[in-house]
């Protein structure tokens, strides 16, 4: 504490953070008291390879036969960086 002119002043301390959490489904931080039942996007299956044939039937004698489509095994898009095609909550490591 310092004295300014007779006054006496006090140091201001802010009150703590909350301690911020890693969600398990988007690998974002996020803090549990904000958390609500929209507050994460993601999918629920893996990005993976399928051969085309595989995915629609087809035989070696179509076009495009043999060739290797990626994608997210939920919801079907080929964009590896799409934020997910499921809204919930976040879910922590913590959260066992």
């Amino acid at each position: 504490m310092g004295s300014i002119g007779g006054a006496v002043r006090c140091a201001t301390t802010s009150p703590p953070s909350p301690a911020l959490r890693t969600c398990r489904h988007c690998k974002k931080q996020f803090d549990p008291s904000l958390n609500h039942p929209a507050a994460c996007r993601f999918h629920t299956a893996h990005f993976g390879e399928e051969v085309r044939e595989r995915l629609h039937g087809g035989t070696l004698n179509t076009p495009d036969s043999g060739k290797v489509l990626q994608y997210w095994h939920c919801c079907g898009s080929e964009d590896p960086s799409d934020q997910g095609c499921t809204l919930g909550p976040h879910s922590s490591y913590d959260d066992d």
